[in-house]
């Protein structure tokens, strides 16, 4: 009986642990669940303090010269904020519905994109700053098309990859119509002229197609392609020619096309580990071109020093490192393709601005995300971040709906079952023998 009564005990204890150990299935769940969730807050922690970072040495970089040309110290400050609050509305509603809105209407906001990229080029329409025509509109309320063409690209590219099956996925085959899209977006930036924009939208092509699975080599072979055409293309125009000598010897033409890039490593060079302490630059009053737009990471370099860059550096991380984990958590093969392109065009901005203000690239005029003043710099980069925070948010919530549904239990297989079958006679078996014994210690009790 002692026998029998641990062996149910055991059998009943065994189940339990069998239980628990099948409910752990739904800890993947639970996992993803607190990690989108964790990834979310961490990228909206990191977007604020860019923009914090951003408002801090707009004003820094623009009150010394404004104050004497325009009378208004904060004059770029008011703008950078006002257009800061329009990207927060543009990435709230974007973290609510913007996945939605992007798969729905990602072929005409591609067009809408192209169409005013083109009308740029009309004259009467564009306006042209510095011999280059890039921008729609009057004064403050100058909008970029570029920008609006870098993340319709992406949006573009990945409805176009998700519905293709996988084995078609190369650069002939399902790839080939986002290449040509590819393509055109490329050459109605490359006429405003802007080569700078046009390689973040091939940065964020590529990483889009790596994503999407298309094979190495031909990713390499494209790769070498498009390196071949921008050297083609920064010899053929005189001023992207003189970039390229300036970047190669700045020192060359100290006072023409090197002034920029020398002025910026001067910058840097003074403000060593710790910087001059903020707002006390010299260069930027009249000594660095654009040290508000482009050239404001020469600004953080000399006023906060390496300390400033790094901690810079890593909040461009922080966002690089969120995007990826959420692309990479998602199910839905759209929504990972279009966090990945959007994470990659993002990162290869900053990239490519930090690698130009350090000499580590020529001079291309790309904006630091978030940092450097630009309104559709600014808008555009907020509605990305905001299409990341609705991916974090609905995989978030699918993982808790999934987790909150009830686990069928699942029937025994047929070893078990012949296992149950073999043990319930021994307990039927111990089971009689323990009612008779009990009935006949009854009986030997009466008198």
């Amino acid at each position: 009986m002692g026998s029998s009564g641990i062996g149910r005990a055991g059998g009943r204890s065994g189940s339990k642990r069998r239980v628990r150990i099948g409910d752990t299935g739904q800890t993947p769940l639970a996992s993803r669940s607190r990690s989108a969730t964790a990834e979310r807050s961490l990228l909206q922690t990191v977007t604020f303090c860019l923009l914090a970072t951003g408002a801090v040495m707009v004003y820094s970089a623009s009150s010394a010269e404004y104050a004497i040309s325009a009378g208004d110290p904060a004059l770029f400050l008011k703008r950078y904020v006002g257009f800061g609050l329009v990207g927060l509305v543009v990435l709230f509603v974007c973290a609510r519905c913007g996945l939605a809105l992007a798969r729905r209407l990602a072929p005409l906001l591609f067009l809408a994109a192209c169409g005013l990229c083109l009308a740029v080029l009309v004259p009467g329409i564009g306006v042209e700053i510095n011999g280059a025509r890039r921008w729609i509109g009057a004064g403050a309320l100058q909008f970029q098309p570029s920008e609006l063409l870098k993340f319709s690209l992406v949006i573009y590219g990945a409805h176009l990859l998700a519905r293709a099956r996988p084995e078609r996925r190369t650069l002939g085959g399902a790839a080939l119509p986002f290449l040509i899209a590819v393509a055109l977006a490329a050459a109605l930036v490359m006429a405003q002229p802007d080569m700078g924009t046009t390689l973040v939208i091939c940065a964020g092509a590529a990483a889009l197609l790596f994503a999407a699975g298309i094979p190495i080599r031909q990713l390499a072979v494209a790769a070498a392609v498009l390196a071949l055409a921008a050297l083609v293309l920064a010899i053929a125009e005189p001023y992207r020619r003189a970039r390229l000598t300036a970047f190669l010897d700045p020192f060359h033409d100290p006072g023409g096309a090197g002034f920029q890039t020398i002025q910026a490593l001067v910058a840097i060079g003074s403000g060593g580990p710790i910087g001059v302490g903020l707002g006390e630059s010299v260069q930027k009053v009249f000594y660095l071109p654009e040290a508000h737009t482009d050239m404001i990471l020469a600004v953080i370099g000399e006023e906060l020093g390496l300390l400033g860059l790094l901690g810079l550096l890593l909040l461009y991380l922080g966002v690089v490192y969120c995007g990826l984990r959420i692309a990479r958590s998602c199910r839905d093969e759209f929504t990972k393709l279009a966090c990945a392109g959007v994470t990659a065009t993002i990162g290869g901005q900053a990239l490519l601005n930090f690698a130009a203000v350090l000499g580590l690239a020529p001079l291309t005029g790309v904006p630091l995300p978030l940092v450097s003043y630009g309104s559709s710099s600014l808008v555009t980069v907020l509605a990305g971040i905001g299409l990341l925070l609705d991916a974090a948010r609905r995989e978030a919530t699918a993982a808790a709906n999934t987790k909150a549904r009830p686990r069928r239990r699942q029937p025994p297989t047929r070893p078990a079952l012949r296992v149950i079958e073999g043990a319930a006679p021994r307990e039927r078996a111990a089971g009689r023998a323990a009612r008779s014994g009990s009935a006949g210690a009854v009986r030997r009790t009466r008198p």
